[in-house]
This record gives C-alpha cells, structure tokens and sequence, in this order.
C-alpha cells in the first residue's frame, strides 16, 4: 500500500519514517548517521589543524563538554582518511596536518541538514505543535 503525503496531512512521524528509512529513495541516496566525534571532527578539519589542535579545537567549540581521546581521534582520522573525507595535508616535524576534503564537505553538509531535522522535529513534538515542512524548506534554502 502506498502511502500519499502532501503539505497538508504530514506529522513528525512521517518525516522521521521517511528520512530515516528513505522512503522511495535508492539506496545510495538513504541517510547515513555520523557519530558525534566523527560530526566535531569534520567540524574542526574546516580549517587545517594537527592532532592535538583537533582535540583542543573540538573542547573549544563544545565549551569544555565533549573531549575526544587520542586514541579514538587517531582511530576516526584514518576511517574518515581511507574513506576521502579528510586527507593529510603535511607531514612536519612529526605533526601530520588534516584537512577536510570537498568529499567531506558534502557528507558534513548532509549530516547538518539530519541533525538539523531532528531537532526540529524535536522542538516541534516538545511544543506541541506540527511540523511545516514549507518552514523546514525554507531553512535549507
């Protein structure tokens, strides 16, 4: 049975059922989930940095509440590496040099525009009211 959803009859629960499961989409085009470190990390690889400055530029942008280890950073940088969303920009003195890849940007790009669904349906069942999907497209416009 298919299920017909216009502007008028749409709930948070369609869209979450819809975006997470990618009703009608291939399969390449369904949404991905990013784990929070890997989310800081593209974050902080906007700008070139080394190992200790991701970690130091992930604690400053989350106001000291989320700290990622070495091990686990080392750990995501080479996935993210071997992947092509990151590539190593200079090996100095020992510090090797990240930067995030137009790849990269694309996948950070996509997992903004998920996170930024979920909080808006979120905040929209947290105040009662139903999701305007004509606001939700305004947003990513």
């Amino acid at each position: 049975m298919t299920k017909t959803i216009s502007l008028y009859n749409i709930s948070v629960k369609d869209i979450l059922y819809n975006d997470i499961v990618g009703y009608g989409l291939k399969e390449s085009e369904k949404m991905e989930s990013m784990t929070d470190s890997t989310y800081l990390i593209l974050l902080s690889l906007l700008e070139p940095r080394h190992g200790y400055a991701i970690m130091k530029g992930i604690s400053e942008m989350t106001h000291d509440s989320v700290t990622i280890g070495p091990a686990s950073m080392y750990t995501i940088l080479k996935k993210l590496e071997k992947k092509g969303d990151i590539r190593l920009k200079e090996d100095k003195d020992r510090k090797k040099i990240y930067v995030i890849t137009s790849q990269g940007q694309e996948e950070l790009i996509k997992e903004v525009d998920r996170r930024r669904m979920f909080y808006e349906a979120g905040r929209s069942l947290l105040m009662g009211d139903r999701v305007d999907m004509y606001d939700m497209e305004k947003h990513e416009n």
